[in-house]
């Protein structure tokens, strides 16, 4: 009889109010700590996926700058090079300069009015 005794004091301990509630109260803690870490796995997920874009990009950019460097290795490379940068020519060349049509027609049909009324004018930008 005793031992039936113990127990329904036990009982009656872990199934009062206050026993309860302290479970709840750290059942919450529990779950609201794994939410938390579910939030910090999401958040560093997409780091994860910034970086690896990141990355990407960096490769892509890596990879232009060693053909660069690589065509820089070459004479022709780098006589090109230094024929764009400096707009220098071998001996017995010569610069052909390119005028578009468009601007030299406009340029040469243009003509300076030097009458009385177009200094008028131009004094008041009309």
């Amino acid at each position: 009889m005793l031992e039936f005794q113990q127990k329904r004091r036990i009982r009656k301990i872990m199934y009062s109010p206050v026993v309860l509630v302290i479970l709840a109260f750290v059942a919450f803690i529990f779950v609201r700590a794994a939410w938390n870490v579910h939030l910090k796995e999401a958040e560093s997920q997409t780091y994860l996926a910034q970086a690896q874009a990141q990355l990407g990009n960096l490769s892509a950019q890596q990879a232009t700058l060693q053909q660069s460097v690589n065509a820089l290795n070459t004479p022709q490379g780098k006589e090109a090079e230094i024929r764009s940068q400096y707009l220098m020519v071998k001996p017995g060349e010569q610069v052909a300069v390119i005028v578009d049509t468009a601007s030299a027609t406009n340029t040469a049909t243009t003509t300076p009015n030097s009458g009385f009324w177009a200094k008028v004018a131009g004094f008041f930008h009309l």
